[in-house]
Parts: C-alpha cells; structure tokens; sequence
C-alpha cells in the first residue's frame, strides 16, 4: 500500500523478513538489550516502529509526551525517539522536562516529524539531536538507530566516556537524515 507513513508498505515487509533473518541468534538468551522508548500520537506509528524493533530492543511505546515523562522519571531508556508535534505536550517540550529532570538523558532522543518546514529542523540540530522527516524509508530510520547504539557502545568502551553521546558523533547525521 502507498502512502504508509514510512514509505512503501512492501519495501517495510521486505525489509523486517531480511531484518529479522539477520536478528536471528543474536541476542542469546537472557541477553540484556536496549531499552527504547517510542513516543508518537499516531498509534499506527508508534505500532510499526516497534514492530522494526522490537526483535533487537526491549520497546515501550506511548501515545504522548507527557506518559512518554512519567516512564522517563522512573525507567532509564537507552535511546527516545520522539514525535514533535504533540497535543498538551509537543517533542521539544519534552526534550526541555528531560534535560530539567534527567540531565544528559536529553541526548538520548531521536526526533521524528511530518512537519518538514525547517522550523523544527533549526531548533533540533542546534540541541545536537537528530531529525528524521516522516515520511522516511525502513532503512534511514534503522541507519539512525543502529549508529546511535554503536556510538554508546563504543563510548562505554572508552576510559572516559560520555553516558549519552551526542549525535554530532555520528558523521552525516547531526543534519538528520533525508530518506
């Protein structure tokens, strides 16, 4: 089906059977995996992204920033992704409450936007985060994703390291990625 938030529906199947073929004996079991955090208004959204994740993460999806707040007060999430445009609470809104409330853990949050006007655009890459445009393809959002996990892995590695790394980490992406 055209018009499927994330780009062709089929080209979205395709990908998740190789995606999941290639997940397969990875995690052994009783592994720990990353937790992320998915926040978006649009139900169908949040469902299909953790779909793509879901074999690899431990995925929690909520349908708005302010539920998106109270898991953050109380679980530590290894990356947010994160809708802007929000009733009651928009992303940016949000990203200001983390940076208040769990300093550092701001870092973490992957912005996501049908509202490509530039306007967010602007703000988000002066925050250092980066900003996918909806729709994007299976393969930008996974790219993003999988760069900001081995970035944090490797800076764990490091003698001195930074909990949350920042995206300028991550060459051609600090601008977000166009699908």
């Amino acid at each position: 089906k055209e018009g499927c938030p994330l780009g062709n529906t089929r080209e979205f199947y395709a990908a998740k059977a190789g995606e999941d073929q290639k997940m397969k004996g990875e995690n052994s079991e009783g592994a720990i995996r990353e937790r992320v955090l998915i926040v978006d208004d649009e139900e169908s959204i949040t469902e299909l992204l953790k779909l793509i994740l879901e074999s690899r993460y431990r995925v929690t999806t909520v349908n708005d920033s302010l539920s998106a707040l109270e898991l953050i007060l109380t679980m530590d999430y290894d990356l947010i992704i994160s809708d802007i445009m929000m009733p009651r609470m928009n992303g940016i809104e949000l990203y200001h409450e983390v940076k208040r409330m769990r300093p550092g853990m701001e870092k973490r949050i992957l912005f996501i936007s049908g509202n490509t006007d530039g306007r967010f655009r602007g703000v988000v890459e002066e925050m250092g985060n980066v900003f996918l445009p909806k729709p994007f393809s299976m393969a930008s959002f996974l790219e993003a994703v999988n760069r900001f996990f081995t970035t944090y892995q490797i800076n764990l590695l490091s003698p001195k390291h930074d909990k949350y790394p920042p995206y300028s980490n991550f060459p051609g992406l600090s601008g977000g990625i166009s699908g």
